[in-house]
Parts: C-alpha cells; sequence; structure tokens
C-alpha cells in the first residue's frame, strides 16, 4: 500500500483505524469517522484495488491487507483497530501478528463460529472462479426455482461486470 493518497486523517486523539469490507471503499464508513473523530484521530485508508488505492498487484491475500495495515501502524503509530465484514477479518488477524494493536472492534465479520452458517457453497464458488464463472461465484442459490432464475440472471450480468473490471485494471 502505498501510504498517503489513499488514507484520509481526521480528528485528534488516539490512532484508531477503520478497515472498511471487501466490496466497498473507505467513503462507507466517513459517518462513524465523524462520529468518532472528537476522540481519536482517524485514519481512513482504501484497501487495495478499492477507492484510491489503486491496483491490488499481483497478490490479494489477507496476509497482503495485513502487511498493509502493519505498515500503516508503524507509520501512524495507532493501537486501535476497527474492522467491518471482511475488514474485520483483516482487523482480526492483524491484531493477531501485531502486538502493537491494543484495542480490537469487530463488526459482521465473516465467521462461521460451531457450524451457525453453512458453508456448502464454498466447494461450488472455488470451481466457479476456477472456471473463470467470477459472476456465478458471487451469487447464492437457495433452491427455489424463482430464486435460482433470479440469481441465474444475475450471475450473467455479474459475469459481465466483473469481466470489464478485470480487463480496466490489466
Amino acid at each position: 500500500m502505498e501510504l498517503g493518497s489513499a488514507i484520509a486523517k481526521m480528528g485528534d486523539g488516539p490512532g484508531l483505524i477503520l478497515v472498511h469490507g471487501g466490496m466497498q471503499s473507505s467513503q462507507n464508513l466517513t459517518k462513524l469517522v465523524r462520529a468518532l473523530c472528537h476522540r481519536f484521530t482517524v485514519y481512513l485508508p482504501d484497501r487495495r484495488g478499492r477507492g484510491l488505492s489503486g491496483s491490488t498487484g499481483p497478490k490479494r491475500a489477507v496476509e497482503d491487507c495485513c502487511e498493509d495495515m502493519r505498515a500503516l501502524v508503524e507509520k501512524m503509530g495507532a493501537t486501535n483497530i476497527f474492522g467491518l465484514s471482511s475488514g474485520a477479518l483483516v482487523s482480526l488477524w492483524s491484531a493477531l501478528k501485531m502486538p502493537g494493536i491494543r484495542k480490537v472492534a469487530l463488526y459482521e465479520p465473516p465467521l462461521s463460529v460451531n457450524h451457525s452458517v453453512s458453508m456448502a457453497w464454498v466447494s461450488r464458488c472455488e470451481r466457479e472462479v476456477a472456471q473463470g464463472k467470477l459472476g456465478s461465484a458471487v451469487t447464492l442459490n437457495e433452491g427455489s426455482a424463482s430464486f435460482a432464475r433470479f440469481t441465474s440472471a444475475t450471475a450473467i450480468f455479474a459475469d459481465a461486470v466483473f469481466r470489464i473490471g478485470i480487463k480496466e485494471r490489466a
């Protein structure tokens, strides 16, 4: 992550990094920044491949996002981190790897605790990604005929959008 251009800073107080979810950018958390900036110096980065951060580069693993967080923590000296959705996973993983992070708040981390969420979709998703069917990979099929038709149409549209996005980034 190139620190600077893809990071907003607001407020005064202990450093707090807000980490947005996967299909978002830092703009999704601006109301939260306004609510917290009176008590914290809030850092609001755009994660790799989102918002103003530029390309994801050759890697897209959680570990790479955590390295970005490490660079941000080291440069800004923030010891608090908040993560939303997949940003919660990045925040949690970062906190586990960096003893300098003292407090962590997570909102809607995509985790299944004691099989509370079915993971049956994972093998289908992995298979469709391997086949290049990106639109199908992100749609869910609950089994009903009407929902199946909806997800089929959504998959076709999503696949086209992903292909355009991939060509734009290349």
